[in-house]
C-alpha cells in the first residue's frame, strides 16, 4: 500500500484575498474603536485590548496576576455575582495576558450586549484585587511554576527568551518561585490604575453592529478617563547570552532550541523570510519535518518560526528530541540551515510553499472572528488589511534566488544562539 505522505499536492495559481472593510471611529474621549460588521452574526464579540503586558511591570507576574484578577471582584459586585450575570445572558468572556498586550474578550448575544455592557466597564477599571482571591492566585500559581520547572520544553522557553534578550528587558526575565509572594494587592492596584484606567486602550466590535450599539459602547467607555502619555516609556535593551545547556537527570528527552534576534514586522526582508522560515520548519512537508523526524525519526515534531513583539522580532527553531539522540539531531537541524545557505530551492519545492502560506492566509481570513483575530494582531504594529495584500504579492514574486540571499543574510548557524533541557 503507497504512504500517502508521499504523494505531492496539486499546484494551483495564487488568488488575491478578499479584504472586508473595518470602520473606524473615534470615541469622546479619544480611544479608537473599529468594527468589522457581519450581520449574519447572532452574537456581539468585543474586545478590549490593553498595553499592559509583561513588558510594562515592574514586578514579576504583576502584569499576568493584575489580568488573571480583573473578574475577582468590583466595589459593586462579587466574582459570584459577575459570573452569574454573564452566565444568566449566555455570554462568555476571557482573559489572555501577552508579552506585550492584555486581550479581555466577550461573546455576548446582540440582545443583552446593551444590557452587559455597564458590567464590562465595572470589570475592567472598578477592579478591587480581593486579598483572599490574591492568596488563593498565588497559592495556585506556584503550584503550577514547580510543575512547570520539572518539563523541559517549558525550561527551555524561559531559558531561550532569557538567553535572546537577557536579564534587563521584561521579556527575559527568568520566572522565580519566590517573586510569586511578593505580589501585592496594592502592586496590583497601582499596576491596574497606570496601564487599565489612565493608559489609552484599543476596542473592536465584530457582528451585526448597528449605530445603537456604537452609542451604547461610547456611553459605557467614552467617559474613561484616560491620559494619551499616561505610561513613560523607559530604555529598555537587550543582552543577548552564550548558549545554555541544562541537564534534567530524570528526563526522557531533551528540548532543543535555536534562534536569534531577527527583522521587525515592519521590515522590507520580514515576509520573505517568513517563507524561508516555512521552508525551513513552518509546516509538515518542510526540510526539518522531513528529515528529523520523517527520515531519521528523532522527534514527533519540530518547526521554525517568527515571533513579533513589541520591542524585537525572532527566529526560532524548536522541538523536542530522544535524550539520547539530541546530538543527532542538532546536527541535522544545522545541516538544513546550511543547504539554504548553499543551494537554492527547487523550484516545485518553493511552489509547493507558496501554495500552503496562501492556504494559511485564507484559512485565517475565513469567518469575520478569524478576521478581526488577524486585524488586531496587525493593528498591534499599526499595520492594516492591506498589509495582507501586500503579503500575498510578496509571496507570489519570491523565487529561489531571493530565498538562498536571505537565507545568508539570517540564516548562519554561527549566529544562533543554543538552548538544550533535559
Amino acid at each position: 500500500m503507497s504512504d500517502f505522505r508521499s504523494i505531492k499536492p496539486m499546484i494551483f495559481p495564487l488568488q488575491a484575498l478578499q479584504i472586508p472593510d473595518i470602520e473606524s471611529t473615534v470615541l469622546s474621549n479619544g480611544v479608537r474603536l473599529q468594527i468589522l460588521k457581519d450581520m449574519q452574526m447572532e452574537l456581539i464579540r468585543f474586545d478590549i485590548k490593553f498595553s499592559a503586558g509583561v513588558r510594562y511591570q515592574t514586578k514579576m507576574f504583576l502584569a499576568s496576576f493584575t489580568a488573571k484578577m480583573l473578574f475577582e471582584g468590583t466595589r459593586k459586585y462579587s466574582s459570584e455575582e459577575i459570573s452569574e450575570m454573564f452566565d444568566s445572558k449566555g455570554a462568555y468572556y476571557g482573559v489572555s495576558p501577552e508579552l506585550d498586550h492584555v486581550n479581555v474578550v466577550f461573546y455576548i448575544p446582540k440582545i443583552f450586549f446593551e444590557d452587559l455592557l455597564p458590567i464590562i466597564s465595572e470589570v475592567l477599571f472598578d477592579a478591587v484585587f480581593p486579598e483572599d482571591d490574591l492568596i488563593k492566585l498565588q497559592k495556585k500559581e506556584k503550584m503550577s511554576l514547580r510543575v512547570n520547572m520539572t518539563k523541559s520544553s517549558v525550561l527551555a522557553r524561559f531559558h531561550f527568551r532569557n538567553v535572546l534578550f537577557g536579564d534587563h528587558h521584561p521579556y527575559g526575565l527568568f520566572p522565580v518561585l519566590e517573586n510569586i509572594q511578593n505580589i501585592s494587592k496594592d502592586d496590583l492596584s497601582q499596576f491596574h490604575h497606570e496601564f487599565y484606567m489612565q493608559n489609552p486602550f484599543k476596542l473592536y466590535l465584530t457582528g451585526a453592529v448597528d449605530d445603537e450599539i456604537k452609542r451604547a459602547v461610547e456611553r459605557s467607555f467614552g467617559n474613561v478617563q484616560v491620559k494619551k502619555d499616561a505610561v513613560k516609556e523607559k530604555e529598555m535593551f537587550f543582552e543577548t547570552k552564550s548558549d545554555v545547556d541544562v541537564v534534567l537527570p530524570d528526563a526522557v528527552q531533551r528540548s532543543l532550541r535555536l534562534g536569534q534576534l531577527t527583522v521587525h514586522r515592519t521590515h522590507p526582508d520580514f515576509v520573505d523570510l517568513g517563507v524561508l522560515s516555512t521552508v525551513l520548519g513552518g509546516y509538515f512537508g518542510s526540510r526539518l519535518m522531513t528529515n528529523v523526524r520523517e527520515e531519521k525519526g528523532y522527534t514527533y515534531g519540530i518547526g521554525s518560526s517568527i515571533v513579533s513583539l513589541q520591542d524585537a522580532s525572532y527566529l526560532a527553531v524548536y522541538s523536542d528530541v530522544g535524550k539520547d539522540v539530541w546530538e543527532l539531531a542538532l546536527k541535522e537541524i544545522i545541516l538544513e540551515m546550511e543547504r539554504l545557505c548553499n543551494e537554492k530551492v527547487e523550484h516545485e519545492e518553493l511552489e509547493r510553499v507558496k501554495q500552503y502560506i496562501a492556504g494559511s492566509m485564507f484559512r485565517s481570513m475565513d469567518g469575520a472572528v478569524n478576521m478581526i483575530e488577524k486585524f488586531i494582531d496587525l493593528d498591534n504594529y499599526g499595520l492594516s488589511f492591506d498589509f495582507l495584500q501586500k503579503q500575498m504579492e510578496s509571496v507570489h514574486a519570491i523565487d529561489e534566488e531571493r530565498l538562498q540571499t536571505l537565507a545568508q543574510k539570517y540564516l548562519k548557524p554561527a549566529d544562533f544562539v543554543k538552548v538544550v533541557v533535559g
